[in-house]
């Protein structure tokens, strides 16, 4: 799991279990600056005993690290939110998943012309990236451009999310995504998380959010928070 943390500021995060049948660990790391000479960085981290009631808990965990590579193994579903208007990605992260899978963008459009009467706020494009990684895009955004008010809908996330959390019970995959709706939606990050929560982490569903090293973000607190959950703005 260290081997995760290839650049300065990347975070990793794992439950594992060092002895068969012995106790369960949290193990947390994060990526610091190399050796003199050396290439790859050190990995400085924090491990600490989990109970049974801990171990068995879901919530979000947040990652410094680029959600275009989701970490874990087995299946896993990426999601990012688009508007109703717009066929092509132009803006946000959605560029970046456009930059590494173009063919994801152009399956993209190809259904938009195909499927006009989905093309419609709570709609969802999925799109097989790899073999264990399912793109899902998520019709969450009213229009773009400026405006007074933010474009995410939420009532639309909501439903996109209940679709998420079905497709990944099915699939046994956990769920990764980087501030969704928070960036050109406009939307309330500490809304929309309460939205994630609801609709994936409380129907025990893996979720990871993740935050490029260096951005103004801060990571959710949580109570009595280990080394990464409060302190890295």
């Amino acid at each position: 799991m260290a081997a995760q943390c290839t650049a300065i500021g990347f975070t990793a995060k794992a439950k594992e279990e060092w002895i068969p049948g012995g106790e369960t660990w949290a193990v947390e790391c994060l990526g610091v600056a190399p050796y003199p000479g050396h290439l790859y960085p050190r990995v400085v981290g924090i491990v600490r005993p989990l109970t049974d009631k801990a171990a068995k808990s879901v919530t979000i965990q947040y990652l410094r690290g680029d959600a275009t590579e989701p970490r874990g193994t087995g299946p896993r579903i990426l999601v990012q939110v688009v508007n109703n208007k717009a066929i092509t990605w132009g803006k946000g992260f959605s560029v970046a998943v456009k930059k590494r899978w173009p063919q994801a963008q152009r399956d993209f459009t190809q259904w938009v012309f195909a499927k006009r009467s989905e093309f419609k706020l709570g709609g969802i494009y999925w799109t097989k990236l790899h073999d264990s990684l399912e793109l899902g895009s998520l019709v969450a955004q009213h229009g773009y451009g400026p405006s007074l008010f933010p474009r995410i809908q939420y009532s639309a996330l909501q439903d996109c999310l209940s679709a998420v959390a079905l497709r990944a019970k099915q699939a046994g995959a956990s769920v990764h995504m980087p501030r969704i709706g928070s960036g050109e939606a406009g939307g309330d990050w500490n809304i929309i998380c309460e939205i994630i929560d609801e609709m994936l982490c409380r129907e025990g569903i893996s979720v990871t959010v993740y935050d490029l090293p260096g951005s103004t973000h801060r990571l959710k607190p949580r109570q009595g928070g280990p080394l990464f959950g409060n302190q890295f703005a």
